[in-house]
């Protein structure tokens, strides 16, 4: 990538994204999967207390959709080599399912023989049951239980014993706000020697307060300074946060130098059609930079769309034209939009600020 410009790495990207879900979401493929490029891979995230059932069903819903299923094994979840096997036997006569996402999971103590990651791939005798290809987890910004030199030894185990099991493998990372840190992290993984194709995690389009509760429970930080760096402030309180600004950073990062294979990967966080919007919108024109002012601004009001400098209402049809400039007074659904002038403006008793 290091002779494309910035918007031609945005554009690939997006080319070659995933998309993750939770098992009970796959209801929105009805509708969110005829907007998807044949064959988008799906990833079903594997959550606490939910069987096995569940995402074997999610999976074959993705397979009629048209598209590639990855279920996910959380390796601790794993009541033993029997239940592993009858999944996979599953997955194989339900949903065509040849790829495994295998991760270690997060219960303290594991409920069956695999205690990590590694030791499911190691004995759980994926290609035997017809897994071609596997992946694993990548961590830019660190692991809050795990120190950063056993994270890069784990990868480094991973990695050889699916190679020397015959399988496909790459790497999904965790989201991170912080694009330089993936761009390091990138550059070290390929100074170890580790050549897999990667997919960089992104938080697809969702409410601050929501992005910041799956933040906690992954261990990325939500601080100022991190989500600064995403494009967004603990300020802003309404409406959605995008990636945009994240990508720009990205793309200005991957200009630098060869990184070899690298697309995206969006946790939909039960949006899966918002997602799915997003991604196709940007993709149409992945030239479009983040500028200061309304369309850059990734939080709206609940009911009301922007289109380059006008906001419309959807419930009453009346708009209104804004820029760094303007001073104007809506109100809709009893929220105050009071003084939009300069880089500022106060929603209610609210001092939020332009991106």
């Amino acid at each position: 990538m290091a002779t494309d410009s910035a918007a031609a790495i945005v554009a690939r990207l997006l080319a070659g994204h995933s998309l993750e879900i939770g098992a009970a979401d796959f209801g929105q493929l009805a509708t969110a999967g005829p907007l998807l490029p044949r064959n988008t891979a799906v990833a079903i995230a594997h959550f606490p207390n939910e069987d096995m059932g569940a995402r074997v069903r999610a999976a074959a819903a993705v397979r009629r959709s048209g598209h590639l299923p990855i279920p996910h094994v959380a390796a601790r979840r794993v009541e033993s080599a029997d239940q592993l096997a009858r999944f996979l036997a599953d997955l194989r006569r339900d949903a065509t399912a040849d790829r495994l996402f295998v991760i270690a999971g997060d219960p303290d103590k594991p409920l069956g023989p695999y205690p990590d990651a590694l030791s499911l791939i190691e004995r759980g005798g994926l290609a035997e049951c017809g897994i071609s290809s596997v992946g694993i987890a990548g961590y830019p910004d660190g692991h809050p239980r795990i120190a950063t030199a056993d994270l890069w030894s784990s990868l480094l185990k991973k990695v050889r014993a699916l190679g020397d099991r015959g399988h496909d493998v790459d790497i999904v990372t965790q989201f991170s706000f912080d694009a330089d840190a993936v761009v390091r992290w990138l550059a070290e993984l390929r100074e170890r020697g580790i050549g897999a194709p990667v997919k960089i995690g992104v938080p697809g389009p969702i409410s601050l307060s929501g992005l910041l509760h799956f933040a906690a429970r992954s261990g990325v930080s939500g601080s100022r300074s991190a989500l600064a760096k995403y494009g967004t402030s603990i300020g802003k309180v309404i409406g959605t946060v995008g990636p945009r600004s994240f990508l720009e950073r990205l793309a200005e990062g991957l200009e630098k130098r060869e990184y070899g294979r690298i697309s995206l990967h969006f946790f939909t966080f039960g949006a899966l059609q918002k997602t799915v919007e997003w991604v196709r919108s940007t993709s149409s024109n992945p030239s479009a930079k983040a500028r200061p002012g309304l369309t850059s601004w990734p939080l709206l009001p609940v009911g009301w769309d922007v289109k380059g400098d006008t906001l419309r209402s959807r419930a009453t049809a009346s708009s209104v034209r804004v820029n760094r400039r303007s001073s104007f007074r809506e109100e809709f659904l009893g929220v105050k939009w009071i003084d939009w002038n300069g880089p500022r403006v106060r929603v209610g008793g609210d001092l939020q600020e332009l991106v």
